[in-house]
């Protein structure tokens, strides 16, 4: 198959644009274009764009699929159609209707039901990204230690890492530098700087940098951001989907740190004051996941209050291989 997206030449790009960056620092698409692992992704990625009208592929697809700000999102938008195709339904991506463009334009394969799909990511807050960004970096350093260690690392449950900055890593991770060079220390042994604890948990293991354990990141499960958002989307199409008496449907792609599951979406969208019962214009979710690097699920979650309803049979597998 001829790369769409994933030129030699844009790889090369990458390569180059990255190349005195730490590893910690680089984006995930970098990791997605070049590395092995996600060599499964790239061909799903090559496949879903192909298939696509070649204006779309070029104006659309393989821009954003090209930008570290849009590619998480154009994946699970192409990911979500590809499940909805497999499904035995007609798509069209990015189709203009009424002056906006819904991610997908869906209809049965014997075209009685039309409806329309908005793709939503729900990432983690902008706290936990700013935990996960300052740890990162501290991570990377004590990874790039070159000594023969698995420590486990423990910080206070209640840690605020706002106090953990690029120059504060740098001095932790000489601090544990001149700990492992200097004392050689046996398993069992710990270090405490500051709200820091470090556990010696194994050593001679025949491996060139230290490795690490811990540094999970607690958080507790807040559901009214994914329900507000959720909502959003369909205030976003109210005079679209009204004046057209069209079904609605949102398809929610939850990145695996929010801490979501279907057990919170399906009490967002059932429980006392769910969206369904709330949101009359709300005619089904998506709740679309991939469980590995090559396979996509999806469960279907159809409301009975809608105004425009959907006919429960409409989808059939959910499988996208």
């Amino acid at each position: 198959m001829a790369m769409l997206v994933f030129t030699e030449n844009w790889k090369s790009e990458l390569e180059s644009r990255y190349r005195n960056h730490k590893r910690y620092t680089k984006p995930f698409i970098y990791f997605v274009a070049t590395e092995n692992e996600f060599q499964s992704i790239r061909e799903q990625l090559e496949e879903w764009v192909s298939a696509l009208p070649e204006d779309l592929r070029k104006e659309r697809a393989i821009k954003n699929l090209r930008s570290e700000e849009s590619f998480r999102q154009t994946y699970h938008e192409l990911a979500v159609g590809a499940l909805l195709k497999n499904s035995g339904l007609k798509t069209e991506y990015d189709k203009e209707f009424n002056g906006k463009t819904p991610d997908w334009f869906i209809s049965s394969n014997d075209g009685s039901q039309d409806f329309i799909v908005e793709v939503f990511t729900e990432n983690i807050s902008q706290s936990a990204a700013s935990w996960d960004t300052r740890l990162s970096d501290l991570q990377g350093r004590l990874s790039d230690l070159p000594f023969d260690f698995a420590l486990c690392v423990d910080v206070p449950f209640d840690w605020n890492p706002v106090s953990l900055d690029s120059r504060r890593s740098k001095t932790i991770a000489e601090g544990v530098r001149a700990w492992l060079a200097n004392n050689n220390p046996s398993v069992g042994e710990e270090l405490h700087l500051d709200e820091f604890s470090f556990e010696v948990i194994l050593r001679d293991r025949g491996c060139s940098k230290v490795k690490l354990m811990g540094f999970a990141r607690p958080f507790w499960v807040n559901p009214r951001p994914l329900k507000e958002n959720i909502a959003e989307k369909v205030h976003k199409y109210k005079v679209l989907v009204t004046a057209n008496r069209i079904p609605f449907v949102v398809a929610v792609v939850m990145e695996f740190r929010t801490g979501y599951g279907a057990d919170d979406l399906e009490n967002i969208l059932f429980g006392q004051d769910g969206l369904f019962k709330n949101e009359s214009l709300l005619s089904g979710v998506i709740l679309a996941s991939r469980s590995n690097t090559n396979k996509w699920e999806m469960k279907c979650y159809l409301s009975l209050d809608a105004q425009n309803p959907l006919p429960a049979n409409l989808f059939n597998s959910g499988l996208c291989t």
